[in-house]
């Protein structure tokens, strides 16, 4: 299995990444290796039959397969995918919520003279990706950091991140992101707890924030399933069903942004975390 695309902004690189895919097979011990990209996998395994999308939300890719079953005969129209996912949505999340909790979008004082200046929004911008947070930890950087917080304006903000940094506890505070993401999907209210960096540190998180937050997220995918009829010369209303699979498939922003696309399709779960 494999995604429609590892990138879909560019080519050569999703080119080399499926050749890198298929090269750890052969080092594996495999003598021959094929792909199938994993949309079209789950529409082998969809229940029902007609016109149907299936809509695989992962971790890291977004994709799209448009096929016509009859009985046990699938028929493949399109497939699409880009590259956004589940830790997309962690990271907005992180950026809207956590991340205010450790210095983002604070103020740090110049060491000489009374003018203050936005903290650097990059760090943050990596803490909150789970594939960079590993390399956030320099000593370098530390120090830069205890540094900050000196001259902060709120130095509470910054301590708090040096913790995280100094104690590695970056894929902690993403774990508590997603946990808090799954958690408001689920219900009305929720909380983003932190007590990994400090006892009782945490954020609210209710459905209306989530549903704000990933608003464009929702929106991107939603573009990227009607492009894939269109790829097809198929409209919208010859959709009969829109078949849910892969973890982030679950939100209900993404859930919305498909019923809006879909306005006539039946919405299907079929086995969210083991079609493909």
């Amino acid at each position: 299995g494999r995604p429609v695309h590892f990138h879909s902004s560019d080519m050569q690189r999703d080119a080399r990444a499926l050749e890198d895919l298929r090269d750890a097979y052969f080092r594996a011990g495999f003598a021959t290796v094929d792909f199938l990209p994993e949309p079209e996998a789950a529409a082998l395994a969809a229940p029902g039959s007609g016109r149907m999308l299936i809509v695989d939300i992962g971790g890291g890719t977004s994709d799209f397969t448009l096929c016509d079953k009859t009985g046990d005969s699938t028929k493949i129209l399109a497939s699409r995918g880009i590259r956004l996912g589940g830790t997309d949505a962690d990271r907005i999340l992180s950026l809207s919520h956590a991340m205010p909790l450790m210095g983002y979008g604070g103020l740090i004082g110049d060491e000489f003279g009374g003018k203050y200046h936005p903290a650097p929004r990059a760090l943050f911008q990596d803490l909150a990706s789970w594939e960079k947070i590993a390399f956030l930890y320099d000593p370098a950087l530390l120090r830069d950091v205890r540094r900050w917080a000196r001259v902060a304006a709120k130095p509470e903000l910054f301590d708090r991140l040096a913790t995280v940094l100094d104690m590695h506890l970056g894929h902690d505070v993403a774990y508590a992101v997603e946990a808090g993401k799954i958690a408001a999907n689920a219900t009305l209210v929720t909380r983003i707890s932190l007590d990994v960096v400090e006892r009782g540190l945490g954020v609210a998180l209710d459905q209306g924030a989530l549903t704000k937050d990933l608003s464009d997220f929702a929106a991107a995918i939603g573009a990227e399933a009607l492009a894939t009829l269109r790829d097809a010369e198929c409209s919208p209303e010859d959709v009969r069903q829109v078949v849910f699979v892969g973890g982030s498939s679950l939100l209900h922003p993404v859930r919305d942004a498909l019923s809006r696309a879909f306005p006539e399709a039946h919405q299907v779960d079929a086995r969210v975390f083991t079609a493909v």
